[in-house]
């Protein structure tokens, strides 16, 4: 107590005064972690949807001696709305307005244990496109390109926009992807 004045460090001894200090170190430093943590987690869950498929997309094309690919922000932007607007109505049809303009694949994974995560629906979205166009041109070899999974390997493909939704009370996963130009126009 000095100058008349109480406080209540006056009353607790130094060694506990630095017991406080130390373990509001280690409680601070225990939140540091947590928070590490919590970012860490988030970006293993942010998946890129869009830089996945451009890679496989480019890779496939390279093979086939074809242009690459470039991102277009409008068609990530217009596959996103479509893959909302198909994972909220739970079904894939041709009714979403941006899908008019351009080329598109569209797939939707749905599983009973949980909304696929957009790594696994991505792998199954691509293998079936590539799976339906082979199939097509095995069934129909001397086919032209008149099927929307032939716009991955059109040769006047410039550009891509892919995204993903879910639908975690339905427990599917919505994955489409769009391409410009349009080999043809609905």
């Amino acid at each position: 107590m000095k100058h008349g004045y109480c406080s209540i460090s006056d009353f607790i001894p130094k060694t506990l005064r630095s017991f406080n200090k130390a373990s509001h170190a280690i409680q601070t430093m225990k939140s540091f972690f947590v928070l590490l943590c919590a970012l860490a987690a988030s970006m293993a869950v942010n998946f890129d949807v869009q830089e996945e498929l451009l890679q496989r997309h480019n890779k496939d094309r390279a093979e086939q001696h074809l242009g690459v690919l470039i991102t277009n922000p409008l068609l990530i932007q217009s596959a996103q709305t479509c893959a909302d607007y198909y994972a909220q109505k739970d079904q894939i049809d041709l009714s979403c307005p941006e899908l008019q303009q351009y080329g598109k694949n569209i797939f939707m994974l749905r599983l009973e244990t949980g909304s696929p995560d957009f790594e696994t629906s991505v792998d199954q979205a691509y293998a079936r496109w590539v799976s339906d166009l082979n199939q097509h041109l095995a069934e129909n070899p001397t086919a032209g390109a008149e099927d929307d999974y032939s716009q991955m390997f059109w040769s006047g493909t410039q550009e891509l926009g892919c995204a993903a939704a879910q639908n975690l009370g339905a427990q599917s996963t919505v994955v489409v992807c769009l391409y410009n130009p349009p080999m043809f126009t609905i």
